[in-house]
């Protein structure tokens, strides 16, 4: 379990300077014996605070730039468990 945290932690930390913490994430979850299923869904499911939190940190950067529009462009073509 200390390891699992290990990689958690590094996760995010890549997440929150680069992203792609699922690197390191999924990998670890399938390690311990987390069916592939479940351990996309528990990666993915883990890493929406970080980006909720980036988001919030970021949003007077962000300013009125195009971010609603690329938030609209991502959900409608999100694979919506299909």
């Amino acid at each position: 379990m200390l390891e699992l945290s290990g990689w958690a932690l590094l996760a995010g930390l890549v997440n929150a300077l680069a992203g792609g913490g699922l690197f390191f994430t999924l990998p670890a979850l399938l390690a311990i014996g987390v069916p592939s299923t479940g351990a996309v869904a528990t990666a993915s499911v883990a890493s929406w605070p970080g980006y909720l939190s980036a988001f919030w940190g970021m949003r007077r950067q962000l300013g009125s730039g195009p971010w609603l529009a690329l938030t609209i462009v991502g959900l409608s073509g999100g694979d919506w468990g299909r």
